[in-house]
């Protein structure tokens, strides 16, 4: 149930090769799982995994042709205590689409964090406002293209507000159902919340500057308006007919929104679904459901967030099984807020899998890790001693002396990495003509292989 990191440059065979086995046999063994689709074809690539382990009636796909539905706003507002918190669904939303706009090239800093904080503001207040609307006997309904309504009917003045004419707009709905729900049925914890939401839209929100508004907002809009229109707001805000506590279940969830087709869109939503999967699976009683789970991240780089430190932290005893998959670790540094968090995350995924690869990073990384050991080096010299006259009469008459040369042979120990670099390029990529093999190089925290009597092992893995 340890996480593990597969390392291996484009067509090294660590999709094909060692992922392919592990995923495999965890299939084989029965684990749940959600899957994250980077490349079009990781579907498919699933689907005949589960084929191979008779898994097929398992698998789940989340696509605009299979139909299925995940508002995960509703489902987070509808999760039972602690996970419907408002603060915990801001947290959520607002943290994968600082993901996103990391991805993009957005701001960073400073200005990110002022951003960040100023849209958890806003979603925060929205959200409240929503919850305040609703009748306490009903289901809260709760969705991003309804926050993206509130946003943008919002008014964005201190006379627009007293004018009061936003009470047609989607936003003044939501305050006249608040404001009947809290005469009817109000709670003095309830009064307080409604006073605090307003107090913001009346004095904060419409007060920010233009410029400053306008920023934040489109840094939100950037992210929220793709999943508000068309097959993705049909998908992701009208129902819910799937759950991450699915793959307790011994579902197998593909979440087929692929990067390379959806691009930024295709990032946040399964950014998010990734996420939930992580809090559900920390909340689920594991005396009462014991199912191992695969969390499954193929080119992890698209995906990865600070978040991910904390889950992983904590995901064996939540029986969650971890496998995230990059070219080099060059990339997790390019991706993530900083070099500390990677070093950090590489920390607790135990295991590693290192293919071909001429990412010196990566590569020196591996060698630093592994250590040293004391080698025994030999030198040998020699001189020949000056020589005189006699010294030539004496060998001419005696034909002695042709050894008059000294020499000394040392032996010392020196620290030598124990792989070097050029081993990297040696390693085999599969394909037909290395027979479909592919090597690896295995290392797992404080495991001494029985085989090498040394802390790595070169590993052969099948394509077939």
């Amino acid at each position: 149930m340890e996480g593990v990191l597969i390392l291996g440059g484009t067509g090294s065979g660590k999709s094909s090769g060692s992922a392919r086995s592990l995923i495999l046999q965890y299939l084989a063994s029965g684990f749940g799982a959600l899957v994250l689709c980077a490349k079009i074809e990781e579907k498919q690539r699933w689907q005949e995994y589960a084929e191979q382990t008779g898994r097929e009636k398992d698998v789940v796909v989340i696509s605009p042709e299979s139909g299925l539905r995940f508002n995960f706003m509703q489902y987070l507002a509808n999760a039972g205590e602690g996970a419907s918190y408002t603060e915990n669904i801001v947290n959520v939303l607002v943290e994968s689409m600082a993901n996103v706009n990391r991805e993009g090239g957005g701001s960073s800093g400073g200005d990110q964090a002022f951003f960040i904080n100023a849209s958890k503001q806003i979603v925060r207040n929205c959200i409240d406002l929503i919850k305040l609307a609703t009748d306490e006997k009903k289901e809260v309904k709760l969705s991003l293209a309804a926050i993206y309504d509130i946003i943008r009917s919002a008014p964005r003045s201190v006379p627009e507000m007293k004018a009061g004419e936003w009470t047609d707009t989607a936003f003044g709905q939501y305050v006249l159902a608040a404001q009947k729900n809290i005469a009817t049925s109000g709670t003095p914890v309830n009064e307080h919340d409604y006073y605090e939401t307003i107090s913001y839209w009346e004095n904060d929100y419409a007060r920010l500057p233009d410029k400053t508004r306008q920023s934040v907002l489109s840094t939100f809009t950037s992210s929220a308006e793709p999943l508000t229109r068309g097959t993705l707001h049909k998908m992701f805000s009208t129902g819910i007919d799937v759950v991450p506590e699915d793959s307790f279940d011994g579902k197998i969830l593909i979440v087929d929104v692929p990067v390379k087709k959806w691009l930024a869109a295709g990032t946040f939503i399964q950014v998010i679904f990734k996420t939930l999967f992580q809090q559900a699976a920390e909340r689920r009683n594991i005396q009462e459901n014991s199912r191992p789970v695969l969390l499954a991240v193929d080119e992890c780089h698209y995906f990865m967030t600070d978040t991910d430190l904390d889950f992983l932290t904590t995901a064996r005893s939540a029986r969650v099984a971890s496998i995230y998959i990059t070219q080099n670790i060059s990339n997790l540094y390019a991706k993530l807020p900083d070099r500390e968090l990677v070093d950090a995350i590489l920390a607790v995924l135990s295991t590693k899998i290192f293919h071909a690869n001429n990412d010196t990073i990566t590569n020196k990384w591996l060698i630093d890790s592994l250590g040293q050991y004391w080698a025994e080096t030999s030198s040998y010299s020699s001189s020949r001693s000056p020589v005189s006259q006699g010294d030539e009469i004496f060998r001419a008459i005696t034909g002695l002396g042709d050894n008059m040369t000294s020499s000394s042979t040392s032996v010392s120990e020196t620290r030598t990495d124990k792989i070097e670099m050029e081993i990297f390029s040696q390693l085999r990529k599969g394909g037909q003509h290395n027979s479909n093999k592919v090597d690896g190089i295995i290392t797992q925290s404080g495991r001494i292989w029985n085989h090498t009597g040394d802390n790595y092992i070169i590993c052969e893995f099948n394509q077939q």
